[in-house]
């Protein structure tokens, strides 16, 4: 599909719409002028974007882990900032 569903004006951004809001009539329309293959793919497409995943409780992580996980990762960060800074 290749001409995107959208309802804004010139802000390309403006006024998305997914298709499961759409009211049967315009979904009907779509289908007449796209086919009904094409607006399903787009819909599924469209559901699977903005899908929450779904939360595993197997498996849980301590605050102090997520605390000592973004320590890590900042050291690092800082560690090839100046490691760059050096080389130049």
């Amino acid at each position: 599909m290749s001409t995107p569903f959208r309802l804004g004006g010139t802000d390309p951004g403006a006024g998305d719409v997914p298709l499961s809001e759409y009211p049967e009539w315009a979904l009907r329309v779509l289908t007449g002028l796209y086919g009904a293959d094409a607006v399903d793919a787009e819909t599924r497409r469209q559901e699977r974007r903005t899908m929450v995943p779904a939360r595993t409780d197997d498996v849980s992580a301590s605050a102090t882990c997520l605390e000592l996980e973004a320590i890590t990762q900042l050291a690092r960060a800082v560690e090839g900032w100046f490691g760059r800074r050096r080389r130049q």
